[in-house]
């Protein structure tokens, strides 16, 4: 009889050890999830030409008309130029970089080319 006692309290605490390790997983997994935020490159159509937004959960965290780091305020000459540009914004915010710059020469690197200015 002491044996079958031995075999339930063995059970019972293995139940127990599996219904915390799988509660455990679930409750991580859970607020993993919700601390995730979503940020994407959406390119628009300005008079010029294009620009970009860096938006995070669906809101405007960066509002891009021209390309950075070169004077004349101009637009991108394409939709993908622009995107490559915040593309680039985005991998250094990843890396901790929350309100990025660009420079001329990360520009000319992503192989965008502004259009000199007529003086």
């Amino acid at each position: 009889m002491k044996l079958k006692t031995s075999k339930k309290k063995i059970l019972i605490i293995s139940l127990l050890a599996i219904a915390a390790i799988a509660g455990g997983l679930y409750t991580r997994h859970y607020y993993r999830q919700h601390e995730m935020v979503k940020v994407e490159i959406k390119p628009f159509k300005t008079g010029k030409g294009w620009g970009y937004n860096v938006m995070v959960d669906k809101k405007i965290y960066i509002h891009q008309e021209t390309i950075p780091a070169f004077a004349g305020n101009q637009s991108f000459t394409s939709e993908d130029d622009a995107v490559k540009a915040g593309n680039l914004v985005v991998k250094k915010m990843i890396a901790g970089n929350m309100l990025p710059s660009l420079t001329a020469e990360e520009v000319v690197g992503l192989g965008i080319h502004p259009i000199p200015s007529a003086q």
